[in-house]
C-alpha cells in the first residue's frame, strides 16, 4: 500500500552539514512504499519503493565486478565523510591542523605539513564519468571515465546492466523526473542506455549529513540497496534519513529510492550488527570499530553537472 506524506520541512534544530545522525528516536521510520512532498513548495522530495530491484543475475554480476572497488577507502569524500575523527583516518597521519571541520591538513612522518588536505576515510567509490582537475603526475583531467572503469573494462561492462535496470525502475516510478535526466544528459557521458552519467558505491558506510551539490540542478538521484552475496555479515540500521522531514527510510536489499538529494540534507543512521559476537571473515580493528564490514551496498546513480548537454 502506497503511503503519501505532506510535511513542512523544519528550519531549526537541524544537524549541521558533516554531522552524523546517531539516533533516529524522533524520526518516523518508513518500511512501505511511500511518496514524500514538501508542503512549503508543494514539490516532490522522494519516492520509495520496496523490492523493485529483482534481477538476481545483474545484481550478482555488479557486485562481483565492483567488489574490489567497493572495498577501497577514499579520503576525499568531503562533508559526507563527517567531521574529522582520528578513528576514521589512516594510521600514517600524525598531528592534525583542524579537527573542527571535515577537511584538514596534517603533519607527515617527516614532520612537514601535507600539501593536500584529507577527509575521514570512506568506503565510497565512483563508477562512470567524473571530473578531474589537472595536476602533476596524473594523466587524466577534465571529464572522463573513472580510473577503475579504464583499468578494468570487462568489469565496467559487467556492471552496466544493473545501472540500466535502475534507470528503467526510475522511469517506472516517476517518468517526469526521469525524463529531466534523460533529456539533459550529454550522450557522450551516458552509461549504457541509462539516464545516468555516474554511480557512487557506498560499502557498509554511514554517510554524514550533506547535500549533493555536484549533481545536475533539480535532477533526482536514484539509490538502490543490495547485498554482497559473498559477505554474510548481516546488519540492521543504515536508514536513509532526511533530517528536515524527520523521515528515515529503511532501505534493504532490492529497495529503490529516488530523491532530490541536491536540495535536501540527507545522511544515514549507524549500521549495527545483527549478531554482535559473530563476525565472519578477516577485518581490521578499524573496520570493526567503524562498521565497515557488513554486506550492505548502496548504489547511487545520478548526473554530474559536467555531464549535462551543452545547452544546459
Amino acid at each position: 500500500m502506497l503511503e503519501i506524506y505532506h510535511i513542512e520541512p523544519e528550519k531549526t534544530n537541524l544537524p549541521d552539514v558533516s554531522d552524523f545522525i546517531n539516533s533516529i528516536e524522533n524520526y518516523q521510520v518508513i518500511t512501505n512504499d511511500c511518496d514524500l512532498y514538501d508542503t512549503v513548495t508543494g514539490n516532490l522530495v522522494a519516492k520509495f519503493r520496496k523490492n523493485k530491484l529483482q534481477e538476481k543475475k545483474s545484481i550478482e554480476k555488479f557486485v562481483d565486478a565492483t567488489r574490489v572497488l567497493a572495498r577501497r577507502r577514499k579520503e576525499n569524500r568531503g562533508a559526507s565523510a563527517g567531521k574529522i575523527d582520528r578513528s576514521k583516518l589512516r594510521e600514517t597521519v600524525c598531528e592534525l591542523y583542524n579537527t573542527n571541520s571535515y577537511r584538514t591538513y596534517y603533519v607527515k612522518k617527516d614532520g612537514s605539513k601535507s600539501k593536500t588536505n584529507i577527509c575521514n576515510l570512506a568506503k565510497s567509490n565512483v563508477l562512470g564519468y567524473i571530473n578531474t582537475m589537472p595536476r602533476a603526475n596524473f594523466k587524466l583531467s577534465g571529464t572522463h571515465l573513472s580510473k577503475y572503469c579504464i583499468d578494468y573494462p570487462d568489469r565496467w561492462e559487467a556492471s552496466i546492466p544493473l545501472i540500466e535496470n535502475m534507470s528503467d525502475i526510475f522511469q517506472e516510478i516517476d517518468t517526469e523526473k526521469w525524463e529531466v535526466l534523460d533529456n539533459n544528459i550529454n550522450n557522450e557521458y551516458r552509461i549504457g542506455k541509462s539516464a545516468f552519467s555516474t554511480v557512487t558505491i557506498n560499502s557498509s558506510w554511514q554517510s554524514a549529513c550533506h547535500r549533493d551539490a555536484n549533481n545536475g540542478k533539480d535532477m533526482f538521484a536514484c539509490m538502490a540497496v543490495i547485498e554482497d552475496h559473498e559477505n554474510h555479515n548481516n546488519y540492521d540500521g543504515g536508514f536513509f534519513c532526511l533530517p528536515e522531514f524527520k523521515i528515515a527510510f529503511d532501505a534493504r536489499h532490492g529497495d529503490v529510492l529516488i530523491c532530490n538529494t541536491q536540495q535536501y540534507l540527507h545522511g544515514n543512521s549507524p549500521l549495527v550488527p545483527k549478531e554482535p559476537s559473530k563476525i565472519i571473515g578477516k577485518y581490521t580493528a578499524q573496520d570493526i570499530t567503524n562498521g565497515w564490514y557488513f554486506n550492505r551496498l548502496s548504489i547511487v546513480a545520478y548526473i554530474k553537472k559536467q555531464c549535462l548537454s551543452k545547452t544546459n
